[in-house]
């Protein structure tokens, strides 16, 4: 992995990319202030050096709903249970080893048949459990970015290791996401 040190700038670019290991993490004390329009679009870039692990996690106050992107076998995974069980989106796009990657996905708000999902710029296809509703009002507990202080305490059915990974961005449609 490229970014070996706390904070790398990223060749030709501006734009810093944070190393999170591991052990790192950022965490942040409301998940629903910092994921504010994530129901309508969340974009994350981000490279690996593992296979699986969390690059978000959100919970409610009680831990019993959440919310987490990463990646597991090798394939981007979005799941939650935000009070209506397990969902989960699992994109049919292999994830390779410390290659940048653009992730956005629109529309959860919509539910199954109208969200998409983006990545480096390709709607990717993608297999899902039908779901409704995404109400992120539950999500008023932690949010942590990069890892997990304790993933053995994590809620998430495939998503429950912190991920080697290097991160530059996280936006909602309304924010982006201060990573340190």
């Amino acid at each position: 992995l490229v970014c070996l040190s706390a904070v790398t700038v990223v060749a030709q670019s501006s734009t810093a990319s944070y190393y999170y290991g591991t052990s790192g993490y950022t965490q942040y004390n409301n998940a629903q202030d910092q994921l504010a329009g994530v129901d309508q679009q969340l974009s994350v870039r981000f490279k690996t050096c593992m296979l699986h692990g969390i690059l978000l996690y959100a919970t409610s106050q009680d831990n019993s709903q959440y919310f987490t992107v990463g990646v597991s076998s090798s394939r981007l995974i979005i799941e939650f249970n935000l009070g209506s069980g397990l969902r989960e989106i699992i994109a049919d796009v292999e994830i390779e080893l410390d290659v940048w990657y653009n992730v956005t996905i629109t529309g959860l708000a919509r539910g199954h048949s109208g969200y998409s999902l983006e990545i480096n710029g390709n709607q990717a296809t993608t297999f899902d459990e039908d779901f409704t509703q995404f109400n992120l009002s539950a999500l008023n507990g932690m949010l942590y970015i990069g890892g997990h202080p304790n993933p053995m305490q994590i809620e998430a059915s495939r998503l429950r290791s912190s991920l080697d990974v290097c991160i530059s961005s996280i936006e909602t449609a309304l924010q982006e996401i201060p990573l340190i």
